[in-house]
C-alpha cells in the first residue's frame, strides 16, 4: 500500500461531497475494507495512517492512489490467456496444407497462430475442416478426432 500513497499521477474521481476530513477518512477506510486486493495488515496500516493525517489535500491524493492501486492489483489478479496448444498448432498447419485451403486463408491464418487461445484454436480446426469438406476434400483423419476431443 505504500507504494500507493506515493504515485500522484492517478485521476480516480473523487466524489463532490468529500469536504471533510472525516468523510474522506471514511470513503477510504470503505474502498479498501471492500477490496479483496488488499491485505489485512495493509488496511491496518493505511487506516492508522489515514486517521493520524490533517491534510485535505493529503487524504484526496490517498483516496485516488488507492482506487489506481486497487485497479491495478485488479487487473494483475487475472489470470492469463491460455494460448493454443502445440497439438492444436500442428492439427491447423496440417489442415492449412491441404491443396483446398487458399492461399489467403493460409496466410491470415498462420499470422494469427500465436495469439489463438484454446477455444479460438478449436473453432479454426473446426472451421478449416469444414471448408475441406465443403469444397469436395478429405481431410485429415486425425481432424474429426481432435475437434471431438478438444470440444469435450
Amino acid at each position: 500500500m505504500q507504494g500507493a500513497v506515493g504515485c500522484t499521477n492517478s485521476l480516480a474521481p473523487i466524489p463532490k461531497a468529500v469536504n471533510s476530513l472525516a468523510v474522506l477518512r471514511t470513503a477510504i477506510e470503505a474502498l479498501l475494507a471492500t477490496s479483496e486486493h488488499i491485505s489485512d495488515q495493509e488496511y491496518q496500516t493505511a487506516a492508522q495512517r489515514v486517521n493520524a493525517c490533517q491534510s485535505l489535500e493529503t487524504l484526496q491524493k490517498w483516496h485516488r492512489n488507492c482506487a489506481h492501486e486497487i485497479a491495478r492489483r485488479g487487473t494483475e489478479a487475472t489470470s492469463p490467456a491460455a494460448y493454443a496448444t502445440p497439438a492444436q498448432r500442428e492439427e491447423i498447419i496440417t489442415l492449412l496444407n491441404h491443396v483446398l485451403i487458399t492461399r489467403q486463408e493460409k496466410t491470415k491464418a498462420l499470422l494469427n497462430i500465436n495469439r489463438l487461445d484454446g477455444p479460438q484454436a478449436v473453432a479454426l480446426v473446426g472451421n478449416l475442416y469444414q471448408k475441406v469438406l465443403d469444397r469436395g476434400g478429405v481431410a485429415h483423419p486425425k481432424a474429426a478426432d481432435m475437434l471431438t476431443s478438444l470440444a469435450a
